[in-house]
């Protein structure tokens, strides 16, 4: 018999004779034959059926596009006419993938551009002695943010910087931790 090299020991190629192993083996392997075969639709486009009988003799199907499709093929050798329906629906189905493809880039860019500005902001803070950045010198964050080559962490600077509620808020920060002080 035909064996098969699995970590260094061989398994023999037969027939499971225990019921309940028998039931299990089936359950993964159909697994893996969809699996396989759902790939194959994917990859090369093409029309599968499959039909699987259990050995409790439970009848189970794949098939792509549908089940009658491939049977009426399969029965009658009729060759499938390419209808506008399946070329409109698999370029829809295209145009969203490179949607969503792109639109994944942009968050991973986006992710990429505020862990640079929180390594920014660390790098602020780390010299403050426990001080917060709201208490470091306008003109000190200013720079450090001029530094940066992070273009948006400028921007919002200058933005927040431009609040008056913002400077108000230190403003109000700092004489509050210094009256805490005494």
């Amino acid at each position: 018999m035909a064996g098969r090299r699995t970590r260094g020991r061989r398994i023999e190629m037969r027939q499971v004779e225990n019921k309940e192993d028998k039931l299990i083996t089936f359950s993964k392997r159909r697994s893996g034959i969809y699996k396989k075969v759902s790939e194959l639709v994917t990859l090369c486009g093409s029309e599968v059926g499959v039909a699987i009988f259990s050995p409790t003799g439970k009848p189970y199907s794949f098939a792509h596009p549908s089940v009658d499709s491939i049977g009426n093929r399969f029965l009658n050798r009729n060759h499938p006419q390419n209808d506008g329906a399946h070329t409109l629906v698999e370029s829809y189905r295209r145009l969203r993938i490179n949607e969503l493809n792109q639109q994944h880039e942009e968050l991973v860019d986006q992710v990429k551009a505020d862990r640079a500005q929180g390594k920014m902001l660390k790098r602020v803070t780390e010299g403050r002695y426990g001080e917060g950045w709201w208490e470091a010198p306008m003109e000190e964050l200013r720079a450090q943010a001029n530094e940066g080559t992070n273009v948006g962490a400028s921007a919002e600077f200058a933005e927040f910087d431009k609040s008056k509620e913002s400077r108000s808020y230190i403003d109000r920060r700092r004489k509050f931790k210094s009256e805490k002080q005494y």
